[in-house]
């Protein structure tokens, strides 16, 4: 009896998990990855300015 609610808890752990990793993702819009590559351009400026002082 307690290795099939362990069973059960196990299957039910997996579906839940499964669940949110193919549903509950939130999908990165086009803007944010645009603002982020801004950062990282600047970012990189920035080191290279400072190497070269």
């Amino acid at each position: 009896m307690k290795s099939k609610l362990l069973a059960f808890v196990l299957v039910l752990s997996l579906v839940a998990n499964a669940y949110l990793l193919l549903f509950e993702q939130v999908p990165v819009e086009g803007e944010q990855v645009q603002e982020m590559q801004a950062q990282i351009n600047s970012l990189e400026r920035k080191m290279k300015d400072s190497k070269h002082k």
